[in-house]
């Protein structure tokens, strides 16, 4: 009954049906690598249409799928997709595929930049998840390791840390180290929230490991291939 998160409620009726199916589609033809730039397409129309639904503050934190868009359509002919073994021409340049890693890049930047400011403008959002698992949390865990600080000082440390990684990111600045770090502390909500909270965060996780994977190596790669000889 959701759309892409768990917070964008689908409309009742047909058009939530519409949606629902359209997004089914657009996820079955990434998993298979087919047909992968019309999939690609359609998440992001997805995406723009919950800004149609729902106030921009709230899609604008999942920035990074306009990132995973561009990606996925630029880079369509995969050598473990189903496109490639159809023969699906690479019909990008060197010059698109750099514009849409940065893309990449930079949405999850700017979408880390959102949550971090979220944490420092609106503290008891986190507050409130921080009480929704008392038992256990990273929090509780600090203070089992006596090194936990006041509850509002750990939420703004936080803030702090994530816009730091969020520049990093959007800069370009220590991408690869950046995105490893991240990758894990994103993968270790599960054993703090659950498993649904990983499946949310499997979206980012695969836009940092791309990040990570390619670091500024691409970028520099296709630098010297544009460069007149």
């Amino acid at each position: 009954g959701v759309l892409l998160a768990e917070n964008f409620a689908l409309p009742p009726g047909v058009s939530g049906a519409v949606l629902h199916g359209i997004e089914l589609i657009s996820g079955g033809l990434l998993i298979a690598g087919l047909f992968t730039p019309l999939a690609s397409g359609l998440l992001l129309a997805l995406f723009t249409f919950t800004f149609f639904y729902f106030p921009a503050s709230e899609p604008i934190d999942y920035l990074y799928f306009v990132g995973i868009a561009y990606v996925l359509f630029f880079f369509a002919r995969g050598r473990y997709s189903l496109d490639w073994f159809l023969g699906k021409p690479m019909y990008s340049t060197n010059v698109e595929r750099k514009r849409a890693f940065i893309m990449l890049r930079v949405m999850t930047g700017v979408a880390l930049v959102v949550l971090a400011l979220g944490k420092w403008l609106q503290p008891e959002l986190h507050l409130a998840l921080l009480d929704r698992f008392p038992a256990w949390n990273p929090y509780v865990l600090l203070q089992r390791l006596h090194l936990a600080p006041a509850r509002e000082a750990y939420v703004f440390i936080l803030g702090g840390i994530e816009l730091l990684t969020a520049v990093f990111l959007t800069t370009g600045i220590f991408a690869r180290y950046t995105a490893l770090f991240l990758i894990p502390v994103f993968a270790a909500s599960i054993f703090f929230i659950g498993p649904t909270e990983l499946i949310g965060h499997l979206p980012i996780i695969g836009a940092l490991f791309a990040v990570f994977v390619y670091g500024d190596l691409y970028e520099k790669t296709t630098q010297e291939q544009e460069a007149p000889s």
